[in-house]
């Protein structure tokens, strides 16, 4: 959520847009909403799997081999193939494939347009992983999903966001912990919307 709130800050238009969606669906409701209306929030899903993109909430998988896997000769230099053994732990990083230009163009720039219903399709799903792949993925992923919607929403809703005189520009990754989160804390500004 903290970086969720941190690009809305920084992306203003981002976090315009994503607002202007919330009156919509607030004037269309009632001011009422339920499980179903913020599931079929367009782009508040756009700017939730961007974040997820950008700021993963587990940096890495783990996974267990299952059986011998020839990966083949690591590098033109190498003289033998490199096998993966049975029982092998393998970490997988989700920021790195989420972070390499291969996968996702301008991977340091926050973009919910990646996800768009024009876009999306050009996306891999393997290269994608912020609850893992597979039928080991995280069994929290929709409740985690969903949560963070609705904050996001309430947040909105009330509060308009915006860099303070300690916000990180550009964010820089705390070192000393395997979690990220930004050197000295995220630091923003909520003003009460009117």
């Amino acid at each position: 959520m903290c970086f969720l709130l941190y690009e809305l800050a920084i992306n203003p238009d981002v976090q315009e847009r994503l607002a202007q969606e919330i009156r919509e669906y607030d004037a269309k409701n009632g001011g009422k909403f339920d499980f179903n209306s913020i599931q079929s929030m367009k782009y508040m899903d756009m700017v939730v799997s961007e974040l997820l993109r950008r700021w993963p909430t587990a940096v890495a998988t783990d996974r267990i081999c299952q059986k011998d896997y020839n990966i083949g000769k690591p590098n033109a230099t190498a003289e033998k193939d490199f096998i993966v053994r049975k029982g092998t732990a393998i970490m997988i990083s989700a920021f790195a494939f989420h972070h390499d230009p291969q996968y996702f163009p301008e991977p340091e720039k926050f973009d919910p347009e990646r996800f768009s219903d024009e876009n999306k399709h050009k996306i891999n799903p393997t290269a994608y992983m912020p609850f893992g792949v597979g039928p080991r993925n995280c069994i929290g992923s929709r409740f985690a999903l969903c949560e963070m919607k609705v904050i996001t929403y309430q947040i909105l809703r009330h509060f308009e966001l915006s860099p303070c005189e300690k916000t990180c520009i550009p964010p820089r990754l705390a070192t000393d912990n395997i979690n990220l989160r930004l050197q000295g804390g995220h630091w923003l500004r909520f003003k009460i919307r009117k």
